[in-house]
């Protein structure tokens, strides 16, 4: 689920209303450095009867959400915005809220690409946190941003792998045509992972220097090995396997990585695509992203229900492109000329379509539908109201799986 920013204004008796139908969605930590976002910003930022924003991470007690700009130079015509809480306003962002880190560990640059990153966030947790005067309850939720930025650095690479693996197989279509497309094959997505993860560097270090001077090791690829159920003995150490190898793994650990899979209470089976540090032969850090395999086509899933329905549509030939982030999907699309020009004209809330298939010269945007509570059906819903039903149905087509 994303996270929600909504706009309040006052009615005609002046009491707080909530503008959904300018609602922004963030699907990742790294669209809080999309361009998207800025528009946003700068948007509601210059609309008189926008009051202030509310995150819905909360249901009950919403955070209020102010906009401030950004001091620059006066000549500096780009002008940037960033948010910030209200003051004495109590209630924080959920631990899994995409705002919840006000500094993050990353930085992603103008093309929405990770391009650097804190080199402790890819250490051992125990020495993620350096300040010896931090309470438990602090240490504990340093701990759990450096988790969620991990995962959140790792699916960010992912989602630039798999886009640049589709844009590379499909360079030379400018126009859709979808008996002209392909689909990203595995041997395409590991090679654009590895070419992404070798462009980052790791504070002033590139990969080879961190995983020599930290004596660690960056091993990635696919496994069709599910995860050990997880013993909750905090000094048991266990076994995870990964392409036949076998590493050990802290169940804090082992933990974390079944909730990159997770949705509700239970894990996504595998195949998974994974990524790991490797110290000694144990994960220190850990990370999985279900995925779907025909022959030697890939795709990433979220869920069971969508592994099943985009394996149909790899088995039927069809070509699609299966966002894992929002602010990737622009540069997918981008070859296709005023195609993207309007699908971005019906997508200025940044929704994240669960697949887009290129079938008969039309891009059909699917939503598949499974049955997650009523949380989900009024995400699905809206998506649907606010969105989808605003689509040319002569370029674009809403199917519901």
């Amino acid at each position: 689920m994303s996270t929600q920013l909504v706009p309040i204004i006052s009615d005609e008796n002046n009491k707080p209303k909530k503008l959904w139908s300018e609602a922004f969605h963030l699907s990742s930590i790294t669209d809080k450095d999309s361009k998207q976002f800025q528009h946003f910003l700068k948007k509601m930022k210059n609309n008189e009867n926008v009051k202030h924003l509310i995150c819905g991470c909360h249901q009950d007690n919403p955070v209020q959400i102010s906009i401030k700009r950004n001091i620059s130079k006066e000549h500096d015509k780009n002008e940037t915005f960033h948010i910030a809480h209200f003051p004495k306003q109590g209630n924080d962002h959920t631990s899994s809220c995409d705002l919840s880190d006000d500094k993050p560990d990353y930085h992603v640059n103008e093309y929405n690409k990770i391009e650097r990153v804190r080199e402790c966030l890819f250490d051992e947790p125990k020495n993620y946190i350096k300040k010896e005067n931090l309470s438990k309850a602090q240490t504990r939720k340093q701990h759990r941003k450096a988790r969620k930025n991990f995962r959140g650095v790792v699916e960010g690479m992912l989602a630039q792998a798999y886009t640049h693996a589709f844009n590379s197989a499909n360079i030379q279509k400018n126009r859709l045509d979808s008996q002209r497309m392909t689909n990203v094959t595995i041997s395409a997505l590991l090679k654009r992972f590895d070419e992404t993860l070798s462009s980052i560097k790791f504070g002033r270090s590139s990969k080879e220097q961190y995983q020599q001077k930290k004596n660690v090791q960056f091993k990635y690829g696919l496994t069709h090995e599910n995860l050990p159920t997880v013993n909750n003995k905090l000094d048991t150490i266990q076994t995870v396997t990964l392409e036949g190898i076998q590493y050990d793994i802290v169940p804090k650990n082992l933990r974390y990585m079944h909730n990159c899979a997770r949705i509700k209470k239970n894990t996504v089976t595998a195949p998974y695509f994974y990524f790991v540090v490797i110290k000694n032969n144990e994960v220190v850090r850990g990370f999985i992203y279900p995925i779907v395999i025909h022959d030697n086509l890939i795709a990433t899933v979220e869920s069971g229900l969508e592994r099943e329905k985009v394996l149909s549509l790899l088995q039927a030939g069809k070509v699609i492109y299966k966002p894992i982030t929002t602010n990737l999907i622009a540069s997918a699309l981008t070859n296709k000329g005023e195609l993207a020009k309007k699908f971005f004209k019906y997508n200025k809330n940044n929704y994240r379509p669960d697949v887009i298939i290129f079938d008969k010269n039309k891009i059909r945007v699917s939503e598949i539908h499974g049955n997650m509570g009523k949380d989900y059906e009024f995400d699905f819903r809206s998506k649907f109201e606010r969105f989808y039903s605003k689509f040319d149905t002569t370029i674009f087509e809403f199917l519901q799986m």
